[in-house]
C-alpha cells in the first residue's frame, strides 16, 4: 500500500517537474525582450542627437583646433592661388570655390607645385598673412599684465623753459619710448592689407560684372580672401591654447 502511494506520488511529481520551468523561461524571454527595447531606444536615441553632438564636438577643443586647422588650410591655399593667379595671368585655379566659375580642379596643384612663381608668391602670401594674424590675434590677460607691471613706474619729468633742446629731445624720446615700433608694425598691417586687397581685386573683379548677384559674389570672395586666412589662423592657434589649458593638471589650493 505504501510502495503503490509513493509511486503514485513520484509520478504526480514527475509530471509537475517539467512545468516548473516555465515561468523561468517567461521570464527569460521578457529580460531579453526588454534589453532589446533599450538597445534600439538607445541607438534611436544616439542618433536624433547625432548633430548636436558633433556640433559640440566642433566648438571646443579638440574639435574645434581641427576644423580651424581645416580652414586655414583652405584659406592658406586660396590665398597662394590667388597671387599666384595674380603673377601669372594664364594659371589654373586649382581651389574649388562656391558659386565661382573658374574651372578649377583639385589635381591642377601639381602644375602649380611644378612652377617656381607659384612657390615665390606662395612664400609671399604666407608672410603676408602671418602679419595679419598676429595682428589679429590678442594677447592674454597674463602677458598684458607683464607688460603693464614693466612700464608701469616710469614717468615723465615735467616741460622744462630754460632746459637746452637736446634735453627736451631726449625727454620726448623718452615719452615716446617704445611706440614707435608700435607705429611700423600698423604700418606694415596696413601695407600687407593693401596689397592682399590689390591681389584679391585683380581676381575678382567688381567693375564689369554682370548684375548685382556677380557683384555681391565677388565682393564675398574679396572678403575671404583678404580675411579668411588670418582669422583661421587666429581661431587655430587660440582653439590649441584653449586644448592646453583644459589638458593641463589643475592644482587646488587649500587654505
Amino acid at each position: 500500500m505504501t510502495t503503490e502511494r509513493t509511486s503514485k506520488y513520484s509520478s504526480r511529481h514527475r509530471r509537475r517537474h517539467p512545468g516548473s520551468a516555465e515561468p523561468s523561461r517567461g521570464r527569460d524571454r521578457s529580460i531579453d525582450l526588454g534589453s532589446v527595447v533599450n538597445r534600439i531606444l538607445y541607438w534611436v536615441t544616439w542618433l536624433m542627437t547625432l548633430p548636436i553632438r558633433v556640433v559640440l564636438w566642433l566648438t571646443q577643443p579638440p574639435g574645434s583646433a581641427i576644423l580651424f586647422g581645416l580652414a586655414v588650410f583652405y584659406f592658406v591655399g586660396l590665398s597662394c592661388e590667388g597671387y599666384w593667379q595674380a603673377a601669372v595671368l594664364d594659371a589654373p585655379s586649382f581651389i574649388l570655390k562656391p558659386f565661382i566659375q573658374d574651372d578649377a580642379a583639385p589635381l591642377l596643384v601639381i602644375t602649380a607645385l611644378l612652377s617656381p612663381t607659384f612657390w615665390v608668391a606662395s612664400i609671399l602670401s604666407t608672410v603676408i598673412q602671418a602679419i595679419q594674424a598676429t595682428v589679429l590675434r590678442d594677447i592674454s590677460l597674463a602677458q598684458a599684465q607683464r607688460e603693464y607691471e614693466a612700464v608701469r613706474d616710469y614717468t615723465v619729468p615735467d616741460k622744462r623753459p630754460d632746459a637746452v633742446d637736446l634735453v627736451e629731445f631726449k625727454r620726448r624720446q623718452l615719452k615716446q619710448a617704445g611706440t614707435k615700433s608700435l607705429r611700423v608694425k600698423g604700418f606694415v598691417c596696413l601695407l600687407a592689407y593693401a596689397i592682399d586687397f590689390i591681389v584679391s581685386f585683380s581676381n575678382f573683379p567688381l567693375f564689369g560684372t554682370d548684375g548685382i548677384g556677380e557683384l555681391l559674389r565677388n565682393l564675398t570672395w574679396i572678403a575671404l580672401s583678404i580675411f579668411g586666412a588670418e582669422c583661421a589662423i587666429a581661431l587655430f592657434l587660440d582653439a590649441l591654447d584653449k586644448g592646453r589649458e583644459a589638458a593641463a593638471p589643475k592644482v587646488e589650493v587649500v587654505e
